[in-house]
């Protein structure tokens, strides 16, 4: 491949700042590398790194500075394979003739060639990476994206039959079928499925020579709920009376019928768990506290865990069913996600979305038969509620006709697909996908507020609430008072504005409230390019929310009931809090539910998972604190809890700047650890807008002693 003759995503500071901007413009992340002096880089040739990068430069300097990745792996640039790592604060100096490969597990995956015959030297504190010489050497830096498209297109019809072939074709996209596949940049992203009539050339995709299937009924709902498991295991996916997988010729597990998607959801995280703490001995050599409690509990050597390493997957999928399922699930990450569907044909162009995300899939209701009562009953309550008045609302809305209650799961999100409104959760359109892969580049994070109420103004303007975040660029476009021609060419004007949050009345559950009258989507909907993501925080927003997704947005937070004025400016501050924050809307709303009162009136619409800026840590943390005071010293519990990431999924590795707690399997809660009040406001300094939950209440990042930001009324 030849060099590019302009840069996009390597490109030098402004505003008198010295060194470099990588740039991923199409997550918005972005690093920044410091430099003594001023460089220029100058393209070179992508493809001479070992590893895959999409744009490379050549600078010439003697340091380089970014801020603290999560890992630093010093390799040898002709194998690749890991000489050294970093993963806390140290400082590692190699002498070397020969060129060595510098990797950073940055928001953009980066690269360093080092030329031989000299010295380099890594110093990692809790703040930052140098990388430094003792002179000036050309540098080549390589990044890449951790953007994932899907690798093709399959078209199906909606015959269980068809949708099993269609499927099996999933496996594709995996790089490898060793263990390494754990890690999220080597899975792939699945074909796309489209319905219609297949051509000769919807199967050509070549799936992995391994001898795994998997068994299910010819039913839409067998095949969806082990479509991510199929995926994974690149399996083939054969009709069966009896829901089972097979390897190397031996049936190595059965699934219940009634709770099907559990159960295959089951399996998954066992052999990907076991993946990951097996993959060890591989690219990576990482302790984890999975692979210290799974060694401990089957007295496990390397030599033990190098052997089902070097395994053919169908014999090691063998071997991992001799190890007790409690026990490996205890150690498990927590799982990302899970899609409640209808047994219709609506989620088969989402399956490959859901099998990326690694999701579990269950049918509506997959629950023993006393629980449908219960989902009978939260429905029943929420439409109760809904003819509650309030004296101070955000416009009466309308009602949607049809609500669907989706039980509580283990995982961090959960989604619906299917006819009807979720109550409080989130309602995936296969259309909203299309967003991940039209939006344009662009090298900052662009906000569009309106406000069309005065009563409302303290939702923006009491909290800084967009921007004012290190290395990270936003355009920040606020407006008060429109009238209908001024939102009409906000509307009509915002391009590729990444979030756009709506302070106002909704009237009749379609029209925007303007000082001069109402103003319809559908009146500006043909010459509209919607935002990514937005936040119609009015009241029963849920249809102007669907147009939105119907004009191309990709997702947004609406209601479904009219609001209390007081309410929805503490809910509509915090979700725009977490937004800025890196928190994708569906996390967003998770924590504002489990924390305030949000519960039945906002949900998400579309494809939820997008995070609208990066997170500072790499991946959406919130630390957690339980105060263990005492009478001579203030001393604190703490832990840490991983968000869903968007492109850091299950399998990445969370490493966060704080000596006691151990890196670990990105999803659900660090080991606790107990620590001083000092030691724990040195990491909460870290970041003075991250999110903090102290003694059960949401915080913002404050000195421990500040008064907690509820979000009740």
């Amino acid at each position: 491949m030849p060099a590019a003759s302009c840069l996009e995503m390597v490109v030098p500071l402004s505003d008198g700042h010295t060194g470099l901007a990588l740039n991923d413009n199409i997550y918005n992340r972005r690093v920044v590398m410091r430099t003594p002096t001023r460089v220029t880089p100058t393209p070179t040739d992508p493809s001479t790194f070992l590893f895959p990068v999409e744009e490379a430069a050549r600078v010439h300097t003697d340091r380089l500075t970014t801020a603290k990745p999560s890992m630093v792996f010093l390799r040898d640039d002709a194998t690749g394979d890991p000489l050294d790592a970093l993963t806390e604060p140290q400082s590692v100096t190699v002498s070397h003739d020969d060129p060595r490969l510098l990797e950073f597990q940055t928001p953009v995956r980066t690269y360093v060639r080092v030329p031989g015959g000299t010295t380099t030297t890594v110093t990692m504190t809790l703040d930052d990476v140098t990388v430094s010489f003792p002179d000036a050497h050309d540098l080549q830096i390589g990044v890449r994206s951790q953007h994932s498209h899907p690798i093709g297109e399959i078209t199906t019809t909606t015959d269980p039959v068809d949708v099993m072939a269609a499927v099996e074709q999933f496996g594709a996209a995996l790089q490898t079928p060793s263990p390494e596949r754990s890690w999220p940049t080597l899975r792939g992203h699945p074909p796309r499925l489209t319905v219609g009539q297949p051509d000769s050339t919807t199967h050509s995709l070549s799936r992995p020579d391994v001898d795994v299937t998997v068994g299910v009924p010819p039913e839409l709902g067998a095949v969806y709920a082990v479509t991510p498991l199929a995926f994974y295991l690149g399996a083939r996916v054969e009709p069966s009376s009896t829901p089972s997988v097979t390897a190397g010729g031996h049936q190595i597990a059965t699934f219940p019928r009634d709770t099907l998607g559990r159960a295959a959801g089951a399996l998954l995280k066992h052999v990907f768990t076991l993946d990951c703490v097996v993959r060890s001995v591989g690219l990576y050599d990482l302790d984890t506290p999975a692979r210290d409690t799974l060694t401990a509990a089957f007295d496990w050597t390397r030599d033990d865990l190098q052997r089902l390493y070097d395994m053919p997957l169908a014999a090691r999928l063998q071997a991992y069913t001799e190890y007790p399922q409690e026990t490996v699930l205890a150690a498990a990450p927590r799982w990302r996600h899970t899609v409640m569907v209808a047994d219709d044909p609506r989620p088969i162009e989402h399956l490959s979305f859901l099998a990326n995300d690694l999701a579990v899939v269950r049918t509506l209701p997959d629950a023993t038969p006393d629980s449908a009562p219960a989902l009978s009953a939260a429905v029943d309550e929420f439409m109760r509620s809904t003819t509650d008045t309030a004296s101070d609302t955000r416009g009466h809305g309308v009602i949607p006709d049809e609500f669907v209650a989706v039980p509580e799961t283990d995982t961090m999100e959960t989604s619906y697909i299917g006819p009807g409104v979720p109550v409080g959760d989130t309602k995936l359109i296969a259309d909203a996908y299309d967003a991940r892969f039209s939006h344009s580049s662009t090298d900052s994070v662009s906000v569009n507020v309106v406000c069309n109420e005065d009563d409302m103004w303290d939702e923006y303007s009491e909290f800084s609430l967009y921007g004012n975040r290190d290395g990270l660029e936003f355009d920040v476009s606020v407006t008060r008072n429109a009238t209908r021609a001024e939102l009409a060419d906000v509307l009509t004007s915002m391009g590729d504005t990444d979030f756009f949050h709506y302070i106002g009345h909704v009237r009749d559950g379609t029209q925007f409230v303007c000082t001069d009258g109402a103003l319809s989507f559908d009146q500006i909907a043909a010459t509209t390019t919607p935002p990514r993501v937005f936040l119609l925080n009015g009241c029963s927003s849920y249809e102007l929310g669907r147009a939105f997704i119907d004009a191309g947005s990709q997702a947004g937070i609406i209601t479904v009931r009219p609001i209390g004025n007081d309410a929805a400016m503490l809910i509509g501050q915090n979700i725009a809090r977490f937004v800025n924050q890196g928190f994708s809307p569906r996390s967003a709303l998770a924590i504002v539910q489990r924390y305030g009162r949000a519960d039945d009136k906002y949900m998400v619409l579309g494809d939820g998972g997008h995070e609208v800026a990066q997170s500072k840590s790499g991946i959406p943390v919130m630390p957690h604190l339980t105060t263990l005071s005492s009478e001579h010293s203030q001393t604190y519990r703490l832990s840490v809890e991983m968000l869903p990431a968007e492109n850091d999924s299950l399998g990445g590795i969370y490493s966060p700047n704080f000596e006691q707690i151990q890196q670990q399997i990105y999803g659900g809660f660090t080991h606790s650890v107990t620590s001083t009040a000092q030691e724990v406001q040195s990491f909460l300094d870290l970041d003075s807008q991250m999110p903090v939950v102290l003694d059960g209440s949401l915080h913002w990042a404050p000195p421990l002693e500040v008064s907690p930001c509820s979000t009740d009324p």
